[in-house]
């Protein structure tokens, strides 16, 4: 289905009450992939809000993505404990081999990025790919993971 079809369809489930807001988002985002321009002025119209009101609250969430992703997405932790573990090593050894820098998502293919505390301090470091979590991550197997999303073989 179409993005603009999917969230008319997405937003004649719910009412214009000001509480809907936040559900709305979230499902936009999860079945469109991410929250974009066009989610924002097609929300902002429903709930009688400006486009910069409904922008605020989207952007608020890290799991609301405002931009389309890119085809992989890797977050690595930075907690105190997994930082002490090697998330520089990790975050290293991602830009090393795949030439990236942390932040970047300019091929739209591969980002990487520093994520707060997981909760699964004893496991650390915490790698999260495409919202799959991996634990007591080296940097290493980290370059391993990522080549599997991407599907290199080398």
């Amino acid at each position: 289905m179409q993005p603009q079809k999917t969230i008319l369809k997405i937003l004649k489930g719910y009412s214009s009450e000001r509480s809907n807001l936040l559900p709305v988002i979230k499902e936009i985002n999860y079945q469109v992939g991410f929250f974009s321009l066009e989610a924002v002025f097609l929300v902002s119209k429903h709930f009688g809000l400006s486009a910069s009101q409904v922008f605020e609250v989207a952007s608020f969430y890290d799991e609301i993505k405002v931009k389309k992703p890119c085809l992989v997405e890797v977050g690595i932790c930075d907690s105190l404990n997994c930082v002490n573990k090697a998330t520089e090593k990790i975050i290293q050894s991602l830009e090393s081999f795949f030439h990236i820098k942390e932040g970047d998502d300019i091929n739209k293919k591969l980002k990487v990025k520093r994520i707060s505390c997981q909760g699964r301090c004893l496991s650390g470091p915490i790698m999260i790919v495409n919202g799959h979590v991996y634990e007591k991550v080296t940097p290493g197997f980290a370059v391993e993971i990522v080549k599997d999303y991407l599907g290199i073989k080398i």
